[in-house]
């Protein structure tokens, strides 16, 4: 067997480098892209597309239906139940599941998770065999998910409490509405829409506060057409066999939101205490985004102010990779806002009605999903990128 020895390196004397001889390796290019790395940023775009998707169904003025489950009847029932209702008012839960009968008995006629928003009715409660109670009953509960329409933020708050202050106070519609406040607000809802005369009758200033919840906001309006009405009733039926899968993801969204609202109040008290005014910044931005979504369904124009913020946060990103001076910094954060709310907020929209006028409810949801996949993100970026190019 032959063996041959390894030379030691012989030396450049004038820069004292060693020369490389046959027998080295060269060493590995540190800038070639790795397998690893490019699965690891192939994710996290992924990710990050998943989290803006969140963020858009959670800044736009609500039109996805609750997801419909029982036998074809009670479909039927409940349906009617939720075309008697203004638009607005009738996306606000996320499920409603009839069951053949409830462990607490007949007396039990329907239950609204609120936090989740999945509501539940008992097909053998008293009386609900007729289709009337079986409607009335549906509408109580939806009375519930619109007292607190910002789900698991306004129960945070409020336990048996109304967050309307005309409810539990005398002119009570029924024995039940007496018990708390919050099922004085879901009777009167009830009372409101299938015999609103009994209840102008009892309570004058209740029936004018519903009347005036029945009034959509501006934004709301927007989406109260066909193209948005129907893509919101084919996402819900999508979900039909896995009814429990869309409220799990309603939890994630809301989880998601609270998530983005701390981190961001946290990274804005450490830049404070710090001294670091960018990173200050950022935090107040991201924290601002965060909150105007949880509240959005209160007040629709937060979600508006919510994709500018994050726009912004974006624009200010891209600046500091970059190098930029201060100004430069302004100008990309104020571009980053413009275009993170005209794709965050306002592409999602236009591709819904433009699916919707190619290929009806399928293209209608396809618009929305590429919409807040990537129109925030890209609409933000590309802006500040431009006002960077600009200010050079």
């Amino acid at each position: 067997m032959q063996v041959t020895a390894k030379l030691p390196p012989t030396w450049n004397v004038k820069y004292r480098l060693p020369v490389k001889s046959q027998n080295d390796q060269p060493a590995p290019d540190p800038q070639q892209p790795r397998g690893p790395g490019a699965l690891k940023k192939a994710l996290d775009y992924s990710g990050e597309r998943l989290l803006d998707l969140g963020y858009a169904t959670s800044a736009l003025p609500k039109f996805i239906y609750p997801t419909v489950v029982g036998t074809p009847q009670q479909e039927a029932m409940t349906w009617a139940a939720l075309d008697n209702l203004p638009m607005h008012e009738a996306v606000r839960p996320i499920s409603i599941e009839t069951m053949p009968s409830f462990k607490e008995g007949p007396n039990l006629l329907g239950v609204n998770r609120v936090a989740i928003g999945h509501i539940r009715i008992n097909a053998s409660g008293y009386d609900m065999e007729f289709p009337s109670q079986f409607q009335e009953t549906v509408t109580h509960e939806v009375g519930h998910s619109n007292d607190y329409k910002s789900g698991m933020f306004s129960m945070l708050t409020r336990q048996h409490g109304s967050s309307h202050s005309h409810f539990g106070k005398p002119g009570f519609v029924s024995d039940y509405a007496e018990t708390q406040p919050a099922e004085d607000f879901a009777e009167t809802y009830r009372v409101h829409h299938h015999n609103p005369q009994q209840l102008e009758r009892i309570n004058p200033a209740k029936a004018e506060e519903m009347r005036r919840l029945d009034q959509p906001h501006f934004l709301e309006k927007l989406v109260d057409k066909p193209a948005y009405r129907e893509t919101g009733k084919y996402v819900a039926r999508a979900f039909h066999s896995v009814p429990l899968a869309r409220a799990g993801l309603e939890l994630v969204r809301q989880v998601t939101v609270a998530n983005l609202a701390i981190m961001g109040g946290s990274e804005a008290i450490q830049g404070v205490v710090k001294g670091d005014w960018e990173r200050a910044a950022e935090g107040t931005l991201l924290a601002g985004a965060g909150a105007g979504m949880a509240m959005a369904p209160t007040l629709p124009w937060l979600g508006v102010a919510a994709t500018a913020a994050l726009g912004a946060n974006r624009g200010l990103k891209l600046a500091q990779e970059q190098g930029a001076s201060p100004a430069q910094k302004v100008a990309a954060s104020t571009a980053g806002a413009v275009g993170g709310t005209v794709g965050g907020f306002v592409a999602p929209l236009a591709l819904v009605q433009a699916g919707y006028s190619l290929a009806g409810p399928i293209g209608g949801t396809v618009g929305l999903v590429v919409g807040g996949l990537f129109g925030g993100y890209y609409g933000g970026k590309l802006a500040a990128q431009a006002a960077l190019s600009l200010t050079k």
